[in-house]
């Protein structure tokens, strides 16, 4: 029974070890991105995440959050403005 349920789990473990990979890289083209234009990478990470955290719980069939009416866009500007030196 162990051995049977080892070769199971083996292309899930597999599948799995690929895609930590796949998004690894997506990861690492973007902090590259972000590092190569100068962007505030944890700022803005934290910023639309609160933002995000506005939206209304997952109603529809995709699970995604809904904008309701407390939604609160991300301010994302300010964020860029301090991070170049720029004010205004």
């Amino acid at each position: 029974v162990d051995d049977l349920r080892e070769r199971a789990e083996a292309p899930a473990a597999a599948e799995r070890v690929a895609a930590a990979d796949a998004w690894g890289d997506r990861c690492y083209v973007l902090l590259g991105d972000a590092v190569a234009t100068g962007m505030p990478v944890d700022e803005i990470f934290w910023e639309v995440h609160r933002s995000n955290m506005t939206k209304a719980s997952a109603t529809n069939t995709n699970g995604k959050g809904t904008k309701a009416d407390g939604f609160e866009s991300p301010v994302l500007k300010n964020i860029l403005q301090t991070a170049s030196g720029h004010q205004g």
